[in-house]
């Protein structure tokens, strides 16, 4: 029998007054067909066991069920009573099913009747403590509905994990493509300027603190050390070519950096040419320039304190 027909099934109450105690409640309609509310209440779709066909409830859709759950109805739900030995599981669910007002029930305590609970109210689900089982009217849309939200879900995560994963590695990759090429751009700086004659003359080399008097190019990573990473707390004035940091070599002697602003316009030419003038230049009311330092385009002069 398809569902279209409009038609549920049940059996004659006088049938099942026994059978109907005990078991638990599954019927609907799905899949185009529909089976019985009960696993005993015409399973099978036969209609030689004492099933008769009655019209499915204009309130009720295709795919409605009851679920068996462990819970309370909470807001606004009420329960009605029908203390009646005569009433069975399956007398309850047939008033509850026609009633498009009831949204769960259950029998009483001496299975001598059915409480039926109506309204608005939510069912909340317990884990434990509650003995007795209500069984939940669940509509189609309902499960659907959940059943749309789990794939959602699914889609999601299938989707955004792959992309986060994706963005985490073009982030390592250009990172270390950005790092390679200041290292390069660093090398090719520093190469120019040991190429210059002017600097030749000064003797600049390439050292990390060592008891040298000549000029010398320091890395980063050794400039970053002198000054704890170029603390707020090291920093001693922000000039208008830059900010000035006091700094300590491991040799214990005092430092100050400044880092030139790279916004100045200077080019390596401009930073070449003013530190060899003022290696040049000594006077004892001048501070006397020790060394450079170049990181990809920032500039620092390094100066004894």
């Amino acid at each position: 029998m398809a569902c279209s027909s409009n038609l549920t099934l049940q059996k004659e109450v006088s049938q099942v007054l026994n059978s109907l105690r005990m078991g638990s409640i599954i019927g609907g309609c799905e899949d185009g067909l529909i089976y019985a509310l009960y696993n005993e209440f015409c399973y099978g779709y036969e209609s030689d066991d004492g099933c008769v066909s009655t019209q499915l409830p204009e309130c009720q859709k295709d795919g409605d069920k009851f679920d068996q759950k462990s819970g309370d109805f909470i807001d606004r739900s009420y329960s009605n009573c029908y203390d009646n030995a005569s009433i069975s599981l399956g007398d309850c669910m047939q008033k509850c099913w026609e009633d498009c007002s009831c949204v769960g029930f259950t029998t009483s305590s001496a299975e001598t009747g059915c409480i039926i609970w109506s309204g608005n109210g939510e069912f909340q689900v317990y884990e434990s403590g509650i003995p007795v089982k209500k069984y939940v009217l669940v509509s189609s849309k309902s499960s659907k509905r959940k059943q749309k939200t789990w794939i959602w879900i699914v889609i999601i995560v299938a989707v955004v994990i792959p992309l986060l994963i994706s963005g985490f590695i073009f982030y390592i990759i250009m990172r270390r493509r950005k790092l390679q090429d200041e290292k390069e751009k660093e090398e090719e700086y520093i190469r120019k300027l040991k190429a210059s004659d002017s600097f030749n003359n000064t003797n600049l080399r390439e050292e990390d603190g060592g008891e040298v008097h000549n000029l010398k190019i320091y890395s980063f990573g050794f400039i970053l050390a002198a000054t704890n990473n170029f603390s707020s707390e090291n920093k001693l004035e922000e000039g208008g070519f830059g900010p000035v940091y006091k700094g300590k070599f491991p040799d214990e002697r005092e430092v100050a950096v400044k880092r030139l602003s790279r916004t100045s316009g200077q080019g390596l030419v401009e930073f070449k040419n003013e530190l060899i003038l003022i290696a040049k230049v000594q006077h004892t009311n001048l501070v006397r320039v020790i060394g450079c330092c170049i990181h990809g385009d920032e500039k620092m002069l390094t100066y004894e304190s």
